[in-house]
């Protein structure tokens, strides 16, 4: 943070304007460059670092079945070594193909199944499951009920 960024936060907390306005009209008066790296800083994005227990995407991704397994709860780990059936394997043959058709920079195409009962695996991840039928009922929000809240104690029921 040079002086002249420190001289426009200074300024800027002094007269507690909206800093787009107050950066346009410094640039115009005095003649100050606007700041370049506030501007490449809001640029920069940071993303969410996957890791799972304690092991990055990276290596996860490096890791054969054998390795993972050692990794995951015993549920998994017995599904692991007993092997996965065909239909998961065709599962996970359409999430690499949708993950290889879509751009760098775009997300990958939803991919449904019906495997409820898939196991989450490094390759996985950055892809979007949904399910074809849905065996829950999505959670709608109405108006609250008698008793929701302490006022509506005293409203009679009639």
């Amino acid at each position: 943070m040079g002086p002249q960024s420190k001289l426009t936060v200074v300024l800027y907390w002094q007269f507690g304007c909206d800093l787009g306005i107050f950066l346009n009209r410094l640039t115009k008066v005095v003649g100050l460059p606007v700041m370049e790296d506030a501007l490449e800083s809001k640029k920069k994005r940071t993303f969410k670092k996957y890791s799972y227990r304690g092991v990055d995407l990276e290596n996860l991704l490096d890791l054969n079945n054998a390795q993972l397994a050692e990794l995951m709860h015993a549920r998994a780990r017995r599904r692991l070594t007993r092997g996965l059936r065909r239909k998961h394997y065709a599962f996970l043959k359409r999430l690499r193909k949708a993950k290889k058709d879509a751009g760098a920079l775009e997300k990958p195409a939803v991919i449904k199944t019906h495997l409820r009962d898939m196991i989450v695996l490094p390759e996985m991840i950055g892809n979007l499951v949904g399910e074809f039928s849905i065996t829950y009922k999505p959670v709608k929000h109405g108006r609250p009920g008698i008793g929701a809240t302490h006022s509506s104690r005293f409203i009679p029921l009639k």
